[in-house]
């Protein structure tokens, strides 16, 4: 996982419970952020507490997640092979 900032067209993972009622069962999911724009209903989904919408991002899944329980995982960077080198 990565401490860079968290942008559209990153690949994320839901790593941390819901801070308004602890909710767990999105732990561990996956998906890409489509965009940043605050959610319209601005309520979490599992218990429709009011959220900060400002500090959430939606993902491919259309659902939105506080930016807070979310963490980038970095791209998949190739190794160079000797054989790789040979043909560049």
């Amino acid at each position: 996982m990565s401490n860079e900032p968290i942008r559209v067209g990153d690949l994320v993972m839901v790593v941390k419970p819901a801070p308004c009622c602890g909710a767990t069962k999105a732990i561990g999911v996956t998906g890409t952020v489509t965009g940043n724009e605050p959610a319209p209903y601005g309520e979490c989904t599992s218990c429709c507490a009011a959220t900060d919408t400002t500090m959430a991002v939606k993902l491919d899944n259309g659902k939105p997640y506080l930016l807070s329980r979310l963490r980038r995982i970095p791209p998949l960077v190739e190794p160079v092979t000797q054989q790789d080198e040979a043909h560049a």
